[in-house]
């Protein structure tokens, strides 16, 4: 399971430094499973902010999934 609030400090202190053009979500087996209440709007709000936090100079994302 992922450490979300650890995830976000890595990805604001990193950014800092290094801006990030690319962000991909993947790892642990696959982000979108199992998309159910609540998990699921902890999982799409965390995946917002790691967006925002990466910064402006962000161009390009990817979510390694199987689910749609």
């Amino acid at each position: 399971m992922t450490d979300m609030q650890a995830t976000l400090k890595t990805i604001s202190r990193e950014s800092e430094h290094h801006p990030m053009k690319f962000l991909s979500f993947s790892g642990g087996g696959d982000p979108l499973f199992p998309m159910r209440e609540p998990e699921a709007s902890k999982r799409v709000a965390f995946y917002r902010e790691a967006i925002r936090r990466a910064g402006d100079r962000l161009t390009e994302t990817e979510m390694h999934t199987s689910y749609f």
